[in-house]
């Protein structure tokens, strides 16, 4: 029973589901600021704090956002002591609160779910068969299938970002571990292994990391890292208070989490990886808001090339079989002044045409602190691509390369 109370306890400040990669969107969260639990969105700096759901009928829970950031998957369930008949069920609306969809009544889906990483399945968990386990079903509510199998209690699913693996809690004795296992359900096992107890947070968006909360039994609560074979793990808040529900942004340089360390009810907080770079984003009094979800907003596209892949336009570079390619001038952010521009995101790009000796194929590009070079070595009949990136600054930064049969082209996208 202490061990069940354990999870009721966590169950409006848990989260556990992928960081999906992308650019940093709003943040989901739950807050019962209205007298109930509603699920709301701000921005990543705490402003622009909005109500989605506004049923103040049911308590609604368990935010999880899709891979595309389109969607947020949660649980309605009635509210405690209200005598209402009804159960916990799924819902899925769109990230403006219309579209609303109940995908499956449930009598135990209460602490989490998540998509996964092609927006067409969602784990959860269900007692439909005895004791809880791990299921996954269609967004129709078609193909349920259960994972676990198992006599022991499996809670608070989650996807890898690359799709082959869940992760899970489950309960040993009066002990909540952290497993992962294949997503057919099969090769389960114990990564924390640890006499405390753990609950499944985050995936990072490339899958290397796993944030998650752990305590002994009782709080406070710890927020620790680890790899995602259970290696390396490590106390990145290491206060007194209990910090819990972690979140990793759709950049994997943020994570937000819930924390009461500056009054007794929870709050929405976010830190840098290691645990530095505290933000305290909401400030209320008597209100109690936790379970953060962090929305992945895609990356932009290469512009498709119009020639067949072959280069074009000033960009491109002339082949050439009997000498090297000339020096490329680097890209500047603000072609005007060579400064980053007042925008808060530029977009860079150039493509180069590949040459028959690869040791001789070169692009460089720079802008605002940031310097990209390719160089292609030839084992067998192809070119090996290679990519050295140095920065001199703190602007974020990703790269994104599209490749055509004889094309390279290089696409910069610097967040200011």
């Amino acid at each position: 029973m202490f061990a069940l109370g354990l999870l009721a306890a966590l169950a409006l400040t848990a989260s556990a589901e992928a960081a999906f990669p992308g650019q940093n969107g709003k943040i989901a969260f739950v807050s019962d600021r209205d007298g109930n639990a509603e699920i709301y969105v701000m921005n990543p700096d705490g402003s622009g704090q909005a109500n989605l759901t506004n049923n103040p009928a049911w308590d609604d829970v368990a935010p999880a956002m899709s891979p595309d950031g389109q969607r947020i998957a949660f649980i309605r369930r009635p509210l405690p002591g209200s005598g209402r008949p009804g159960r916990p069920e799924i819902y899925v609306m769109n990230v403006d609160g219309s579209g609303l969809t109940n995908l499956a009544g449930d009598p135990s889906a209460f602490t989490a779910l998540g998509f996964s990483p092609d927006g067409q399945r969602i784990a959860f968990q269900s007692s439909r068969e005895g004791n809880s386990e791990i299921y996954t079903m269609n967004l129709d509510g078609s193909t349920l299938t259960n994972l676990t199998n198992n006599a022991a209690s499996d809670q608070l699913p989650a996807f890898a970002p690359d799709g082959r693996r869940i992760a899970f809690v489950r309960l040993l004795g009066t002990n909540f571990e952290i497993y992962t296992m294949a997503a057919d359900g099969s090769d389960q096992k114990n990564i924390t292994n640890n006499p405390e107890n753990d609950f499944m947070g985050d995936f990072s968006p490339d899958g290397k990391r796993i944030a998650f909360t752990r305590g002994p039994s009782g709080m406070p609560f710890e927020i620790y890292t680890m790899n995602s074979d259970g290696s390396g793990q490590t106390n990145i808040t290491k206060h007194p208070a209990s910090d819990r529900g972690p979140a990793f942004s759709p950049d994997g340089q943020r994570i937000a989490f819930a924390s009461d360390r500056d009054h007794p009810f929870s709050e929405i907080y976010t830190m840098a990886p290691d645990g530095s770079d505290l933000a305290r984003l909401i400030s209320n009094v008597n209100i109690v808001d936790s379970s953060p979800a962090w929305q992945p907003v895609p990356l932009p596209q290469a512009p498709p090339d119009t020639d067949g892949g072959q280069p074009s336009g000033p960009l491109a570079t002339a082949p050439d079989s009997s000498s090297d390619p000339p020096a490329e001038p680097p890209i500047s952010l603000d072609p005007s002044s060579g400064q980053p521009s007042p925008s808060r995101t530029r977009i860079v790009h150039r493509t180069i045409k590949l040459r028959r000796d690869c040791s001789r194929n070169r692009l460089r590009v720079s802008g605002h602190g940031v310097q990209v070079s390719f160089v292609r070595r030839l084992p067998r009949a192809h070119c090996r691509l290679t990519l050295r990136v140095s920065s001199e600054s703190s602007g974020r930064r990703d790269l994104l390369i599209k490749r055509g049969r004889r094309t390279i082209r290089l696409i910069a996208v610097i967040r200011l």
